[in-house]
């Protein structure tokens, strides 16, 4: 995994959820962003996510969801989703940097989502896009 260089990191780092059309932005101070890249980036269960602080960057590590769905994180942290037209479910996740990863599973038509996530990393993420987050 090739590290992010320290020195191209902004004073804020601005995160916007791709492919919700929400306008709003996540923002980071440098000191809630500051962990080292994770060295072993085994696949994460969604449902592990609810630690409070992380000793290292998940960015680069690949999600996992109940139902097996498999989705992979950018090394660079920010934000993802999938979803297709024959798709029922759709996923989405945010890197709130030393706050952890916040991961959403949520039917097609935006009803009955499931979020996992430290309850900081989903405070944060539900005070930038609004509580139906990863819906627009």
């Amino acid at each position: 995994m090739k590290a992010f260089p320290a020195a191209a990191i902004a004073f804020t780092l601005l995160l916007s959820v791709v492919g919700c059309g929400n306008p709003n932005f996540l923002t980071l101070t440098p000191g809630e962003d500051d962990l080292p890249a994770c060295v072993d980036l085994s696949p994460i269960q969604v449902e592990d996510l609810g630690s409070d602080r992380f000793d290292c960057n998940l960015s680069g590590a690949t999600l996992v969801f109940p139902d097996g769905t498999e989705m992979p994180m950018n090394e660079y942290g920010g934000s993802g989703g999938l979803e297709g037209t024959a798709m029922p479910l759709k996923y989405a996740w945010v890197n709130v940097g030393d706050h952890g990863i916040v991961a959403a599973q949520t039917l097609a038509s935006c009803g009955e989502t499931k979020i996992w996530g430290s309850p900081e990393a989903v405070k944060r993420v539900s005070e930038a896009f609004g509580d139906s987050w990863p819906c627009p």
